[in-house]
Formats: C-alpha cells, structure tokens, sequence
C-alpha cells in the first residue's frame, strides 16, 4: 500500500524552517492552499488548519513582508524573556521536588537568570579575545630605554647599549 504523503503533516511543523517558509508564504498571499499543499506535500486542508494554527504569526508577517524574522516568536526580546522566564520557573519547581543532587539544576537556572541579565543590558556581554602569534612591544612613558646601562637579571645580564 503506498504511503499517505500527508500522514507526518504535523511532525513536518516541528522543523522550523518550513514552518517559517509557509508562514511567509501565507502572510504574501500569492499562492493558494492547493499550490502550496504541492510545494510542502502536504493537503489543502493541512495547509488550512496551519494558517489556522499560526494565524498570529501569519498576521504578523503580513505587516510586514520585507522583515525576514517576522513571525519568529525567537527573534522578539520580550519573547525570549518569557521563555527564559517559562524555564527558570520550571527549574525552581523542578529544584524544590528534589532532594540532592540539585547543583546541576541550579547551574542551568542561574545560567538562564545571567541570561536574562545579558538580554537586558544589566550585565555586559561576554567578549571572547583570541591572539595569535603576537608581537608584544611595552614602553615606558618618560623613560629613553636607548640609555639604559646593562642590569643583571636572574643571572642574565642584558647587553649595555653603549
């Protein structure tokens, strides 16, 4: 028996690429349901209940068509916020139902409230800095390292400029 090509039709939403792809192509209005039900391999009626079900999204990217995150619920601050706020209180109630260990629960919690800080601004991003192969020179202001005289440092003795 060949196999329903609409059957996975709510597992195929999970990739959020193509659900991203038909939100846009909804919120244009170009093509019909049948249309787009041929490009996702998906029914007219499947396609119907997505709009259905993304409406917001839809809506949303409606508004604006040239915005390529449109319809991102991620790409929102506030939204990001919720969901980092979503998981820290599920943490908490998953730390309080625990009775050890709960260090690596608290790790990922606070990991999220330090988050939450960076997305606010409260605390500045983490800047990453990779050297290689550099040339350190130091200088001294005031001071014409050319007169110098030979010092003994450690048993080494620096070469007198003179």
């Amino acid at each position: 028996m060949p196999q329903d090509p609409y059957a996975n039709a709510s597992s195929r939403w999970a990739n959020g690429y193509l659900r991203l792809r038909l939100i846009q192509e909804l919120a244009r209005g170009e093509k019909t349901h049948e249309r787009l039900g041929e490009e996702f391999e998906v029914s007219p009626s499947t396609i119907g209940d997505f709009a259905k079900r993304y409406k917001r999204e839809i809506e949303e990217a409606r508004e604006d068509l040239s915005d390529v995150f449109a319809g991102l619920w991620v790409a929102r601050k506030e939204a990001r916020l919720a969901e980092y706020q979503q998981d820290i209180e599920d943490l908490t109630d998953a730390v309080e139902l625990l009775e050890e260990p709960r260090s690596k629960l608290l790790r990922v919690k606070h990991t999220a409230l330090r988050y939450v800080a960076e997305e606010l601004g409260h605390l500045p991003g983490r800047v990453q800095l990779h050297v290689e192969n550099a040339k350190v020179t130091y200088a001294v202001e005031g001071v014409d390292l050319s007169k110098l005289r030979s010092v003994a440092v450690d048993g080494v003795t620096l070469d007198d400029p003179d």
